[in-house]
């Protein structure tokens, strides 16, 4: 029986103890042992998947997902602020969006000044921190915590304005769109002074053709630009045999990315392409002068552009507009394409020019337009003007637009021109009002032809909604013609002209574009044009079809495997189909190429064969093609290209396989600055090798040489084009550029001269020692710069550590910010060029 009592008294009384702790418990937080937690090294992600974190925050306990306090909302970037001895955590935001406090004691929290109770089990206390159940921080922080323990990794979605956030979704939208050439990183912008026959290239082909029943002939094209006293000189030429196809020469000026001169930004003396005016057209260029004050990449007509350019004969090229293909040419006899009536929405325009060359050639190029509400500020005035003369006309042509507000602007354009063939020129003017409305423009246009007496009203809208596009044109004229209208026959009377792009599904783009005249005498005149894109993973399909007057139909379905590509190509009329082809394509190392092709010509009834090599070395490009229909006419092509380009600041001729007149370049240098004075000393520093620096835009990486040179080719021209050290291809670790890299602007030709001055830097790493407790409190401590007078900020962890990475060369204090305790030292002094001021021990103790 005693026993037995014994036993109940012992029971009682353990039972007793347990219920007095869970009293005890439900009005204080818990405080678990090290071995009642399931540690997790977590990755903290948004929902689009930006990493915000990748060190300890979290632990799992109970299939119950907690967070340090301290680390989640020092993540989202509040201020923290932990008191250890009364177990008191407290976190503030104040911005424009946000004005949060929160003050957490045991299983209580103040919220904005309201006390508030929560469940013990929401609030954990583990080695002087608090941890909070993800339940607890979605109510407080209004988000939603997916916990993903397979990959030791939360996600986090909020629409909440917290600043870090906030911050990477300004980043994320600026690098989605930085290959398109809206992202502008803060580098700081570089712009050449040009000198005397300070940069000298020269571009050239020579292809010899050789028949089996005509004697072989050959041909050249050549393109020569130099910079001479601050303007740039080009000459291009191309002929065969003995006979001079054209040269054409010119000089320009272009001071874009730069505030030289507010007036004007570009001119032009020689060979110009002038930009047509709106409804009336213009001169298409010729030997004249041509000067505007609007950038480059900016447009003076809201509705439509013109984009062009100079090609090698025999290359193609894909205009693309916002990712939605607009037309397909090939290059003419010499070398240029011309797109016209391209149009243009309000807000960002990405034109996209895809170039594909004989021999599997390939290179993208990106222009960028962006059209808003500040494109033209109220009072704001831009201008173009051009004339061009010979023995038998002169032209000439002036466009000006001002904006009346942030929604309207007026445009005037007037324009001399000979309409086609005939001798007499016309004059011609333009009066139009611009207004836009969120994703609605329109336009109204009045104009005349007074050497006729003609004259027309205008009328054109858009619609935008995301991607998709609807434009539409109405014309309605009296005796009125144009290079745009009825350059030849009959007068216009009505025009109505639709064009509607549409974006599908992410994988097909659409354009149809329907337009129906009515002329004078009542004839009239109908065109449907469609473009589709369709691409599947490797497999993509075009469609060229004119529905109405089956005039150059042509479809293509292409597949690529790795460097193997394989096009189907079939253009048909109304009549049936006209030809159909398959052609081959692989690229080697180095880009050597090959390509054969077969097509079958149902019109001729020939079956045409083609084949071709081609290798790219480090200084020219050699080819073979050969023809032959079958019969009679059988031919080779022999080709050769190369660049030669003279920089006098390396006093070097480069010889390049590379477009380099054609192109903008980049002479970089990278070295180690001893001395700090940003300026290569080859004598006493060092020159570092295989380091890579990117073109952003373009996804490009080049390397330097053992001299810590890099030639960068083929590089946009006359808009930004932002350049980088690749800090990760440094061999060694403690060497970081002191920018983030430069923006320049370049023109055909130009080498401008980038140096990266490369410094050593430095992390300072210590810890906050606690005498009474191995978990001190966590600390703010400053690192202060006294030359350059600024400071850096950084927290200790749990354990006490903090670490100050990536610091610059120069003399520093490092201090504790704390005002309710002391530490010993005050402070340490460091100076980075004293290797014993580096390696000392920094060590904070809590007095």
């Amino acid at each position: 029986m005693f026993f037995n009592h014994s036993r109940l008294v012992k029971t009682t009384v353990l039972a007793l103890l347990l219920i007095i702790s869970k009293i005890d418990f439900c009005y204080s937080a818990p405080i678990l042992e090290l071995n009642e937690f399931t540690e997790r090294v977590l990755l903290v992600r948004t929902r689009a998947g930006e990493t915000l974190h990748n060190s300890l925050v979290g632990h799992e306990v109970d299939r119950t997902f907690y967070v340090s306090a301290n680390d989640f909302f020092e993540m989202l970037g509040f201020e923290t602020r932990q008191i250890s001895e009364f177990k008191e955590f407290e976190a503030k935001l104040k911005n424009p969006e946000i004005d949060f406090h929160l003050y957490l004691t045991d299983c209580s929290f103040e919220l904005d000044d309201k006390k508030q109770k929560t469940s013990c089990q929401n609030i954990l206390y583990f080695e002087e921190e608090f941890f909070l159940s993800r339940i607890f921080v979605e109510s407080l922080l209004k988000m939603n915590i997916t916990y993903l323990p397979y990959k030791s990794e939360i996600q986090i979605f909020t629409e909440e304005s917290y600043p870090i956030l906030e911050k990477l979704k300004r980043n994320k939208n600026a690098k989605k769109s930085s290959a398109k050439k809206t992202y502008d990183p803060g580098f700081p912008h570089q712009e050449s002074d040009s000198q005397t026959l300070k940069n000298f290239y020269w571009d050239q082909q020579l292809s010899l053709h050789l028949k089996n029943r005509d004697k072989g002939e050959a041909s050249y094209y050549s393109n020569l630009t130099s910079d001479v006293i601050d303007h740039e000189v080009q000459v291009t030429t191309q002929g065969t045999g003995d006979n001079n196809e054209f040269t054409t020469g010119l000089i320009r000026r272009d001071f874009y990315g730069s505030e030289k001169n507010k007036y004007i930004s570009n001119y032009q003396i020689g060979t110009v392409v002038i930009p047509t005016a709106e409804i009336i057209g213009g001169p298409t260029g010729g030997e004249g002068v041509y000067l505007t004050n609007r950038d480059q990449n900016q447009l003076i007509s809201f509705g439509q552009r013109e984009i062009e350019g100079n090609l090698r004969p025999e290359w193609e090229v894909e205009l693309y507009v916002n990712d939605i293909l607009f037309s397909r040419q090939t290059a003419n006899s010499l070398g240029r394409y011309r797109f016209t009536d391209v149009p243009v929405l309000y807000g960002t325009n990405i034109f996209r020019l895809e170039f594909y060359g004989p021999q599997g050639e390939r290179r993208t190029e990106y222009l960028n337009s962006n059209i808003t509400q500040k494109n033209l500020k109220s009072n704001e005035l831009q201008y173009e003007a051009g004339a061009t003369a010979d023995s038998s006309r002169t032209e000439a042509q002036t466009q000006i637009s001002y904006g009346l507000s942030d929604n309207f602007s007026t445009y005037f354009a007037y324009s001399r021109y000979n309409l086609g063939s005939e001798t007499q020129a016309r004059d011609y003017s333009v009066l139009g009002l611009n207004s836009l409305w969120d994703n609605f423009s329109g336009s109204l246009f009045y104009g005349e032809d007074f050497t006729e007496k003609g004259s027309f009203l205008a009328v054109r809208s858009q619609l935008t909604l995301n991607r998709n596009v609807l434009q539409l044109l109405y014309v309605d004229g009296n005796q009125f013609r144009s290079t745009n209208f009825s350059a030849s026959g009959d007068f216009i009377d009505k025009t109505l002209q639709s064009d509607f792009s549409l974006s599908f599904l992410g994988f097909a783009s659409m354009l149809y574009r329907v337009r129906h005249d009515v002329f004078e005498n009542q004839r009239t005149a109908n065109s449907a044009l469609q473009f589709i894109v369709f691409s599947i993973n490797s497999l993509s399909f075009q469609l060229k079809n004119d529905i109405v007057h089956g005039v150059d139909n042509e479809a293509q379905a292409i597949y690529t495997y790795f460097r193997n590509q394989f096009r189907l190509t079939t253009s048909y009329g109304l009549d049936g189909v006209n030809s159909a082809g398959l052609e081959y394509r692989k690229r080697f190392a180095r880009d050597s190429s090959i390509y054969a092709s077969y097509r079958r010509d149902y019109i001729d009834n020939q079956n045409i064969v083609e084949a071709g090599y081609q290798h790219r070395f480090n200084r020219f490009i050699a080819g073979l093609e050969g023809y032959s229909n079958g019969d009679l006419d059988h031919q080779v092509f022999l080709r050769l290209r190369t660049s030669f380009g003279y920089n006098s600041n390396g006093h070097n001729v480069r010889m390049s396989s590379d477009l380099l007149a054609s192109r903008g370049n980049l002479c970089a240098t990278v070295f180690l600055d001893d001395n700090n004075d940003g300026v290569f000393n080859r004598e006493s520093e060092e020159a570092l090798e295989d380091v890579e620096i990117s073109w952003i835009q373009g996804n490009r990486i080049f390397k330097t040489d053992e001299d810590g040179e890099a030639f960068l080719t083929d590089l946009p021209l006359y808009q930004a084009a932002d350049i980088q050290i690749l800090h990760s291809s440094l061999k060694d670790p403690q060497l970081s550029f002191p920018q983030k890299g430069f923006r320049t602007y370049l023109q055909k030709g130009q080498c401008l001269e980038l140096n990266f001055a490369m410094v050593r830097i430095h992390d300072i790493e210590g810890q906050i020692i606690k005498t009474n407790s191995n978990t001190p409190p966590r600390t703010t401590l400053i690192l202060y710069n006294s030359q350059t007078k600024t400071e850096i900020k950084e927290r200790s962890d749990r354990d006490g550590y903090f670490l100050f990475s990536n610091i610059p060369p120069g003399t520093y204090s490092l201090k504790v910010e704390e005002e309710n305790s002391s530490f010993s030292p005050e402070s340490y002094y460091i100076d980075t060029k004293n290797q014993d001021s580096l390696d000392q021990d920094f060590y904070f103790t809590i007095n």
